[in-house]
């Protein structure tokens, strides 16, 4: 196989970090909660958004003990 030179695709913004994901996707439930019209689905979407806060808090702390904190 012929290896082509291809140009590396320049990346924008940093990558954004497990924790911060999860974060990303709590924010996102508490919003479905809010907008839900049917009592059952708020609740689904609320108990979601504990479960993505604990698994943040949880990645967060381990990306701490592996990387060290964030540079300000």
């Amino acid at each position: 196989l012929a290896m082509t030179s291809r140009p590396i695709r320049e990346v924008r913004w940093p990558p954004m970090s497990l924790a911060a994901w999860y974060y990303h996707k709590a924010d996102q439930c508490a919003r479905l909660a809010k907008d839900a019209i049917e009592p059952r689905k708020r609740s689904d979407f609320e108990t979601e958004r504990k479960l993505w806060l604990e698994i943040a808090e949880q990645t967060e702390m381990d990306e701490v003990r592996c990387f060290g904190p964030e540079p300000m």
